[in-house]
């Protein structure tokens, strides 16, 4: 759902918008390829889905959540009125806005289960690791910076804009917003180089160093990072340029549907995904039963009977080929001799021991030990079965194989597929009820984001306005129009008021003008009148113009428009100066004619019938006398003033 809204909004912009969305996919693509390549990073399974990918590890849902996180957190950053170089960072923190919840419910709901015994994920907090939020945070952080920089230095511009937007830009700046081999390889680079350069620069001294050599708390670790990046955000924020945010915003909702030119109020799909992600988990957490879960499917391999045997060396892999050095990051393997089971991994970071002056070895059960482990989401035994579970505490091996053949039995050593049950809302160690606790932390992260992101969607209009006008985020999309015809000249305006519109009588010339280097130049016609009923056709002379009145909202509009292909003809020839604009022509017009209506009003009033008659009479018009009318009676008054003037200096 939240990918399906996002690529909506991405459709309707199009421009960089479209841009974004497929980018994300790449990005998610690449992600999840890797974690499950690279073996170090291969420390989660998901449940089954209805589709599922790489060999039963991938469902296709995850990948669809990368667009349905990252896409409406950068078009809400967008809006912020905040320096660009701390985009990044205000994104970083979005992100992992919206997934927290998603991450508590997920692990509590068995929609994954994470590795048993790997130290990089061993901080939790209500079973979720710690380095889960710091992946979001960095890699949210790292995908914008990225995106923006190669923007600018690719294609000139960066920043994200829509089709309407590109077509009131200028022309140069529209040349560069057009750049079609400069947008792929934006979002090639951007979506191959988010993973490596997050680990490069983020994971690995600001996490990995404090907390595999120095033993610091991965909890302590992204604290820091989050406060690093609020720091960013708030001087973002207070270095940016004052801008009369309230005024406008409020000058836009008093506007309301008044807008011009024909088009069609959509509802934001951006705050819908986002409003929706956050109600599906306030319902999930008030409703859901986890103790009912049952997770059949790939999960991490089962350890021998015993959890204990002896160990040899299986396999020793350095990651540039020198394997067990100072130089190189050296994976061991051990397997047990009876079982032939590859039961624990250990890792020597051998570019840290500089620091120490002594190996660092990291070590983890590459099996699961069902009667040892410290995964308190889930357990080999359901809740009906309670009696089997007590009888089978600690994996006794004193139990007779009758017993265990009329009670539940543990999967045999070695497999991957199995079910695993989940448990009820019960601290493991305490035997606290902790449900209430879960409603509150889910609920109250849900609405402390959606209250910050209607703010930003909506503003200056908050969560509580939008519930009590029923208002929801909206924006105008006006239809495009199409055309092969270019104005020539304003000859008339009038009001229909039976239509209760403002008409102009203008030419327009069905022809296209070549431009330099062959090339029909960017102020031909983009809109069809015939096609959008604006128009009716009076008459068409030799030199193939058309003479015919026509709508204003057809020529001045708040999208395209069917002057020069520009948006609402703000722009004139060339698309570089606004003197030749349609905007301005109409403006010119609009004036003239009310000062004409101005100067002629006088005359009708103040004159009698026998003055205008003898105007009349003579051929000569009214409105030629009237400067010299207001001079004449203007005269004394100015001599007046004068001479008071002249006392006083006297």
């Amino acid at each position: 759902m939240l990918a399906l809204l996002t690529y909506l909004h991405a459709r309707r912009h199009g421009g960089r918008y479209y841009w974004l969305w497929w980018t994300t996919i790449l990005h998610g693509l690449m992600t999840e390829l890797v974690s499950y390549w690279y073996e170090d990073v291969d420390n989660f399974w998901h449940a089954q889905s209805t589709f599922m990918w790489f060999g039963l590890r991938e469902p296709m849902h995850i990948i669809m959540l990368y667009p349905g996180y990252i896409y409406p957190v950068c078009v809400a950053v967008s809006r912020l009125n905040i320096q660009e170089w701390a985009r990044p960072f205000a994104s970083g923190l979005g992100e992992v806005l919206i997934d927290v919840p998603y991450d508590i419910m997920g692990i509590k709901l068995l929609w994954w289960t994470w590795h048993d015994t790997d130290t990089n994920i061993s901080d939790r907090s209500y079973s979720v690791p710690w380095t889960s939020y710091f992946f979001h945070t960095c890699f949210g952080f790292t995908f914008v910076f990225l995106q923006q920089n190669l923007h600018r230095h690719i294609t000139g511009l960066s920043g994200y804009f829509s089709d309407d937007e590109i077509e009131i830009m200028p022309y140069s700046q529209k040349i560069l917003a057009q750049n079609f081999k400069g947008e792929l390889a934006v979002a090639c680079l951007t979506g191959l180089l988010t993973f490596p350069v997050a680990v490069i620069t983020q994971f690995t001294p600001l996490y990995h160093i404090p907390h595999d050599i120095f033993g610091v708390h991965s909890e302590v670790c992204y604290w820091m990072l989050a406060f690093v990046y609020c720091t960013s955000v708030m001087w973002g924020l207070m270095r940016a340029t004052p801008t009369h945010a309230v005024e406008e915003g409020q000058k836009e909702i008093r506007r309301g549907k008044k807008k011009r030119g024909p088009g069609t109020w959509h509802v934001d799909e951006c705050w819908l995904a986002v409003m929706f992600h956050y109600i599906f988990y306030i319902l999930i957490v008030t409703t859901s039963h986890p103790e009912t879960i049952r997770a059949t499917g790939l999960h991490q391999p089962v350890a021998s009977p015993g959890c204990r045997s002896d160990l040899a060396i299986q396999e020793q892999v350095g990651l540039v080929g020198m394997p067990n050095t100072s130089f190189d990051l050296t994976r061991t393997k051990y397997y047990d001799t009876l079982s032939n089971i590859t039961t624990q991994v250990e890792l020597r970071y051998g570019p840290y021991e500089f620091l120490l002056q002594r190996p660092v070895i990291i070590t983890r059960n590459h099996t699961l030990c069902p009667s040892n482990y410290s995964e308190h989401v889930m357990e080999f035994w359901c809740v009906k079965e309670y009696t089997c579970r007590r009888q089978h505490h600690g994996y006794e091996q004193s139990r007779t194989k009758e017993e265990g053949d009329r009670t539940c039995t543990l999967p045999t050593s070695g497999d991957e597929w199995y079910t695993l049950c989940g448990t009820p809302y019960i601290d493991p160690l305490t035997g606290r009820d902790t449900s209430s606790e879960y409603v509150m932390v889910v609920c109250g992260i849900c609405l402390v984001a959606m209250t910050l992101f209607t703010q930003i969607y909506h503003y200056p209009r908050t969560l509580l306005d939008v519930i009590c006008t029923c208002e929801v985020p909206m924006y105008y999309k006006i239809q495009s129009q199409h055309n092969d015809t270019m104005l020539q000249e304003i000859c008339e305006r009038k009001m229909d008021y039976k239509k209760g519109k403002e008409m102009y009588r203008v030419v327009r010339k069905n022809i296209f003008t070549e431009g330099q280097g062959g090339e029909i130049e960017d102020f031909m016609i983009m809109s069809n009148t015939k096609r959008s009923g604006g128009g009716t056709s009076d008459e068409k002379n030799e030199n193939n113009e058309k003479n015919e009145w026509m709508e204003k909202a057809l020529l001045v509009s708040d999208g395209m428009g069917p002057v020069y292909g520009e948006r609402g003809g703000l722009y004139g020839f060339h698309g570089v100066h606004h003197e030749t604009s349609t905007r301005e022509r109409i403006r010119t017009f609009d004036s003239y004619s009310h000062a004409m209506e101005r100067l002629s009003r006088p005359l009708v009033q103040i004159m009698s019938p026998i003055v205008v008659g003898h105007y009349a009479g003579t051929g000569e018009t009214s409105g030629e006398h009237v400067e010299e009318e207001v001079e004449e009676e203007e005269a004394p008054r100015r001599r007046r003033a004068k001479s008071r003037v002249r006392s006083r200096r006297g």
